[in-house]
């Protein structure tokens, strides 16, 4: 069973922006903290995110909260790499944000030959995909949404996928032999 990835970075998306997430660490990635991220830029003529602004990204209502494409540019390595440049004592939040964008690379990955290794064929053992699939299981299980304590839809969601990603895997290559690759994005995306 498979949850859509594209969704489940969109809700997380969401729960930072509307709760916050806690992190093991203590660190917190809330509203304030993206706003803080996004200003970095200013009115300066050369930005280090040029695509992203707080309207576009963090002022995110209705049919604009449905759009996957702001979510997965507000937690993503460019963020990340701006926040660590300009507030290095945030780097448990650059390390969470980091790793938002690199799990939905991993679970979202379509083409063997991706430019990004992350996005390419799961299948070896040895594979950067499948610890980032247990860096952020471990970390979904241990983060907090707000003051709740127990784990909400989305958390469960990333969850069932990266547990069915590695079954499929491990499927996969019985069935078919050790050069056998997945692409997760092939199986979790609405046609």
């Amino acid at each position: 069973m498979f949850a859509d990835a594209p969704h489940l970075l969109k809700l997380l998306r969401n729960y930072v922006l509307d709760e916050g997430v806690r992190l093991p660490g203590g660190g917190l990635v809330n509203k304030d903290l993206m706003t803080d991220v996004l200003g970095i830029d200013g009115d300066k003529e050369f930005k280090m995110l040029p695509k992203l602004g707080v309207k576009s990204h963090i002022e995110v209502k209705g049919q604009a909260r449905q759009k996957v494409r702001p979510a997965a540019q507000l937690l993503s390595s460019s963020v990340a790499t701006a926040l660590e440049m300009f507030h290095p004592e945030k780097k448990e939040e650059a390390d969470f944000i980091r790793l938002c964008d690199s799990v939905f690379d991993v679970l979202n990955g379509h083409s063997p030959g991706d430019a990004k290794p992350l996005k390419r064929g799961l299948g070896h053992a040895d594979s950067p995909q499948l610890q980032v699939l247990a860096d952020f299981e471990q970390l979904i299980q241990t983060m907090q949404i707000g003051t709740r304590t127990t784990l909400l839809p989305f958390q469960q969601g990333f969850l069932m996928s990266i547990k069915s990603v590695r079954g499929l895997m491990e499927d996969s290559k019985s069935r078919y032999g050790p050069g056998t690759y997945i692409l997760p994005g092939k199986v979790n995306q609405d046609i």
